[in-house]
């Protein structure tokens, strides 16, 4: 139930019940959960990644590479605002897919016979109850329950097609308490089990476009406190990382390229306030409705003919670009007593080259064919619109 935040007041005299000492501690947690489900996106903020090392093992005579699978200490923030920690690495054993799962679904389609389809491997928030008091406030013997709540987590084994439900998730209200709050997933990765073998087989990062989420930021203004904001993809930071920074240097500007040793940016671009443009590179605007793009050379006999930089073979397929081809047979050096004559000299639809030529020699009626390169000329006009093609 939603209602407005509050926190006990204390005064001179009046009992101090358990109940105040409880709220104390829930107005911070609550505040601060409110602040990291508004100002932040859910996500891994660090570690929490499933680490894999092989275990070579022998099967029906064959040799198998098997998975042994942890997931290291990390920290995440869920959709509750709840603060997700794990303290130490906690390895995966593959007994839990049964624990969790039960019987699993097999996939025919996988590199590894036998090996399941892949399954989700779901991190969530679960406090327990710590261990009770050795001592109770009337002397020795048992307390009155533990007074201590630990914090832990939960990593489980999900459903096969539980990670597309995932974004679905619906976080608490502004007024919400976590004491309402139903257990966040968390993503950390997918695994293929083998239950003959009753070992993990396959760790992927990646399915049905669906991927772990890094913790986020919301924020309609982000201000630095000095002359220039970086923005970095990385961690941790080493050179070479993309970057983009924006500064006060030169008047204002901002640059991308990758980061160097000294903490500065090796840029590819940069646009000043000013509105001047610099790249350090080569500008492609994609494929442009109404233009060609050309690529000549050599080709020999049996030579598929390459396509001009910038255009796919799915985008000649699409009926997005129209190819022009154009082939002129190149002869031989000839001896005085010889003379060529074209065979063959032509392209096929997999853009083949078929070029032969048939040489006579004086004094003979053998007329003897020999393969023979070709001089090509491949243009390709874009005739309608692709997807990411300028109009």
């Amino acid at each position: 139930m939603a209602e407005q935040p509050q926190r006990p007041r204390f005064r001179d005299g009046r009992p101090l019940a358990a109940a105040d000492l409880e709220l104390v501690v829930d107005h911070g947690r609550n505040r601060d959960a409110r602040h990291d489900r508004a100002l932040h996106t859910p996500g891994i903020a660090l570690g929490l990644r499933l680490r894999t090392e092989d275990q070579p093992m022998t099967f029906n005579n064959r040799s198998v590479v098997t998975k042994r699978l942890t997931v290291t200490a990390g920290m995440a923030d869920d959709g509750n605002g709840v603060q997700v920690v794990l303290a130490g690495d906690q390895a995966l054993a593959p007994e839990q897919f049964t624990d969790d799962v039960g019987t699993a679904e097999l996939d025919p389609a996988s590199a590894i016979p036998g090996a399941s389809y892949p399954y989700p491997v779901l991190l969530t928030a679960e406090e327990r109850d710590g261990p009770a008091d050795a001592l109770s406030p009337l002397g020795c013997g048992a307390g009155g329950g533990p007074t201590r709540v630990v914090e832990d987590v939960r990593v489980r084994i999900g459903r096969r097609g539980e990670h597309v439900t995932l974004a679905a998730q619906q976080p608490l209200g502004p007024g919400e308490a976590l004491a309402e709050a139903a257990p966040w997933r968390l993503l950390l990765g997918f695994v293929r089990y083998h239950p003959v073998l009753g070992r993990w087989v396959e760790v992927l990062d990646e399915l049905d476009n669906v991927r772990p989420r890094r913790a986020g930021v919301r924020a309609g203004e982000v201000v630095s406190a000095d002359d220039r904001l970086l923005l970095r993809v990385g961690e941790p930071p080493v050179p070479g990382q993309p970057a983009l920074l924006l500064e006060t240097a030169g008047g204002g500007q901002l640059r991308f390229g990758r980061t160097t040793a000294t903490g500065g940016v090796d840029e590819v671009l940069s646009v000043s306030t000013g509105g001047a443009v610099k790249v350090n590179g080569t500008i492609d605007p994609g494929l442009v409705v109404g233009t060609v793009r050309v690529q000549s050379g050599i080709a020999t006999d049996g030579m598929p003919l390459p396509l001009p930089p910038g255009v796919t073979a799915a985008e000649l397929q699409q009926g997005n670009v129209v190819m022009h081809v154009q082939v002129t047979p190149r002869f031989p050096p000839a001896a005085a007593n010889e003379a060529y004559a074209v065979a063959r000299c032509e392209v096929d639809a997999q853009r083949l080259v078929h070029c032969a030529v048939k040489r006579l020699t004086d004094g003979s009626s053998n007329l003897t064919s020999i393969p023979a390169a070709c001089n090509y000329l491949v243009a390709a006009a874009v005739v309608a619109q692709a997807p990411g093609a300028a109009p």
